[in-house]
């Protein structure tokens, strides 16, 4: 039998073409004879689905090595010592509820009591790439989470660094939002959540730069005018009002 021969009598049925399925079941390899051994006790449907079923096993079973392939080198050994039952289950029952803000003082809390996550939760911190984890979570991954972020990719998210004046400029601009979100864009801290709006608004291609450019000038230009009215404005004498207001 093949794997294809079985597939395509599934497809057609047995009702239709029972001889079809008769003709895939026929034996050609070791593991065939184990269904043949069964004869006719069993109804041709199931024979025809179980030998598919052990058919596929059998091929992936005996699929020869690949050769020429280079070795993945272990992970390393840890540093720090790996978080308690209690706590790896209480950060597994974090990381599905948002936002996340629970699982990133876990997290921060796992951190300065100097731990590190249990290796079974890794995969899906790392799949989560919350921007809320993205500074903490390089910290309580310890040397395997690291091993594997590098070996699947799935790092590039987090935040392992304090890059310079440059870098993140070039940072702020090129990088992936959910590195931005954790970083700050230079000489504008203050105004974190507008710059955030507006790279998101250039990286969605929702607007154009110039336009940003001019709303800008723009409400710069009504902002002072209104700071100096506010300052030069002559407001009535305090005491004055309040004479006026109990005579």
């Amino acid at each position: 039998m093949t794997t294809r021969a079985l597939v395509e009598a599934a497809l057609v049925g047995t009702a239709r073409q029972a001889d079809r399925a008769l003709a895939a079941l026929a034996v050609a390899l070791p593991v065939d004879e184990l269904l043949a051994s069964t004869g006719d006790a069993m109804p041709l449907e199931r024979r025809l689905l179980l030998a598919a079923a052990v058919n596929d096993a059998y091929a992936r079973a005996g699929r020869a090595a690949t050769s020429g392939v280079a070795t993945i080198a272990p992970a390393p050994g840890e540093a720090r010592p790996v978080c308690g039952p209690a706590a790896a289950s209480l950060i597994g029952e974090l990381i599905a509820p948002r936002p996340r803000h629970l699982l990133r003082e876990a997290l921060e809390r796992l951190d300065a009591a100097g731990a590190i996550v249990a290796p079974s939760l890794l995969p899906e911190l790392l799949d989560t790439r919350d921007e809320l984890l993205a500074t903490v979570l390089p910290r309580v991954i310890g040397e395997r989470g690291r091993w594997l972020a590098t070996l699947t990719g799935d790092g590039d998210w987090m935040v392992v660094d304090t890059p310079d004046d440059e870098e993140a400029r070039r940072l702020w601009n090129e990088g992936p939002h959910a590195r931005r979100v954790a970083g700050e864009r230079p000489g504008l801290s203050r105004n974190r959540p507008i710059a955030l709006l507006r790279s998101w608004l250039l990286e969605q291609r929702l607007v154009e730069q110039s336009v940003l450019d001019r709303i800008h000038a723009e409400l710069t230009t009504e902002m002072d005018a209104a700071v100096d009215f506010a300052v030069n404005a002559p407001y009535p004498d305090p005491d004055k009002v309040g004479q006026d207001v109990y005579a």
